[in-house]
């Protein structure tokens, strides 16, 4: 019997939001209770350009579970596919490949490893390889429009608002 259903291809995973605690370390930067109370993109940018600042981002409680589960479902075939700050692309990029690389080496996460690292202000042109979808894991709601109306799939999940045994099924049934 034919089976109708979509394979996927690669899965994304973002960092700042899934799998780093990103938005409570910059409003801990300002002094504000929530990140949305800082005033302008422009000024955090300037403040975090040439720091070390996304190497000292604090994992969420459920990264080490969600890398484990995203490791089991795809057999090993994932990536992660992160937004460098803007303007300071190779610094950012540095300091999250440190973060990553020192969270990898947890012995909870002991061979455990992405097949790639992707830094990309445009993840949906990522969103399909030899006309498969592709999957990505973000927070960012207009980055998953954007990857979405170019074929692929998006599941948006931020660590610290969404509900991780949801996140767990929806991926569940698209890769299983």
């Amino acid at each position: 019997m034919y089976n109708n259903v979509i394979r996927i291809g690669m899965v994304y995973v973002d960092l700042d939001g899934v799998l780093a605690n990103f938005f409570k370390a910059l409003a801990e930067l300002y002094g504000k209770r929530h990140w949305k109370e800082i005033p302008k993109e422009e000024d955090t940018v300037k403040r975090l350009s040439g720091t070390d600042f996304f190497n000292t981002l604090e994992p969420f409680p459920t990264t080490t579970t969600l890398i484990k589960d995203i490791h089991r479902l795809t057999k090993g075939s994932w990536s992660i596919l992160s937004t460098p700050l803007r303007g300071d692309e190779r610094n950012s990029i540095y300091w999250k490949n440190r973060w990553l690389d020192r969270i990898l080496e947890s012995e909870d996460l002991e061979g455990i490893q992405p097949k790639q690292r992707f830094y990309s202000h445009t993840k949906h042109l990522y969103a399909k390889a030899n006309d498969v979808p592709n999957l990505l894991v973000d927070d960012r709601p207009h980055n998953l429009r954007a990857f979405e109306q170019q074929g692929g799939v998006g599941l948006r999940y931020q660590a610290d608002e969404s509900n991780y045994n949801k996140l767990l099924y929806k991926l569940e049934k698209e890769l299983l």
